[in-house]
């Protein structure tokens, strides 16, 4: 549950939701309200209305503050990566990925090696034979290039915000830098309360649910 204080500002206590459609409770003497559904009216369609609301507050946290975005938003958690498109309000599409996993796993949240993400990115049959004895930096560079092969259409020509600073983060944000995208990229904290505003906002405007 989230918990704002009567005058509006930004909540004093923040915690993601473990599982389910939670609710926000403004103060004590309101009765909690239901998590907005249209937050991001794209998020409500077809498969990308599968994703988890906590991840749906990050999309809007990224974007606040620049009406009519379009690109990506890259959210990296320990143990995923979710690539999501926004365009004018709406998440459209998303990928899903388990390369921070596999980078906490080998010990890779250094600078990717350059040499190493190349070869993967046009081969990508070479990631396993990489990974044998490969340094923190190789098997970044190694499991990030081939991450970019999977998601190009993802990044290719995008403007991209990466959720998440230092270790994972910061290695994802250097290898899209490294082929020329233009990465901004913000704490989570940061993120998830303007996300959390951004919800307020929408459940207390007029007219809205």
């Amino acid at each position: 549950m989230w918990q704002a204080s009567p005058d509006g500002a930004l909540p004093a206590r923040l915690a993601q939701p473990i599982s389910g459609p939670p609710d926000i409770c403004l103060h004590d003497d309101l009765a909690p309200q239901p998590f907005p559904q249209h937050l991001l009216r794209g998020a409500q369609q077809g498969p990308v209305g599968a994703l988890a609301p906590w991840l749906q507050v990050l999309a809007a946290g990224a974007v606040w503050g620049r009406p009519n975005w379009d690109g990506i938003v890259l959210c990296v958690q320990a143990s995923r990566a979710y690539w999501l498109h926004i365009s004018a309000g709406e998440m459209i599409s998303v990928l899903v990925t388990v390369t921070p996993q596999l980078l906490m796993a080998f010990g890779a949240d250094a600078s990717p090696d350059q040499g190493a993400m190349a070869q993967t990115q046009s081969r990508p049959e070479k990631l396993l034979s990489l990974l044998d004895g490969a340094s923190a930096c190789v098997a970044a560079g190694a499991l990030l290039g081939a991450e970019l092969a999977a998601a190009r259409p993802w990044w290719l020509g995008q403007q991209i915000i990466v959720v998440g600073k230092g270790g994972a983060g910061d290695a994802y944000a250097r290898a899209l830098q490294a082929q020329g995208s233009p990465v901004t990229a913000l704490a989570q904290d940061m993120v998830w309360a303007q996300g959390v505003q951004a919800v307020l906002m929408q459940a207390l405007a007029p007219g809205r649910a």
